[in-house]
């Protein structure tokens, strides 16, 4: 995650794929998520390897039920021309 005040932070997620940031100060935020094996993703994004939405963070507040999908990279393999 970062900010507009270039602070990056970084958790992990559960099992369930749940996560936590606490403490942020008020500002915009940026989410992305990165697994091996798949493309990264950003929130709000329309699509992979696309811009996402930054959140808004008042001071104080809280933001529940975000959600991102991830989609599995692809590899393709092909003949080397033989000639």
């Amino acid at each position: 995650m970062t900010s507009d005040r270039q602070v990056g932070r970084t958790t992990v997620t559960d099992d369930s794929g749940r996560f936590s940031f606490t403490t942020l100060p008020a500002g915009r935020y940026m989410l992305s998520a990165n697994k091996q094996g798949y493309v990264p993703a950003s929130y709000g994004a329309t699509r992979p390897n696309r811009p996402g939405t930054a959140l808004v963070l008042a001071e104080a507040q809280r933001i529940t039920g975000l959600t991102m999908r991830m989609t599995r990279a692809r590899v393709s393999f092909s003949e080397p021309n033989r000639s």
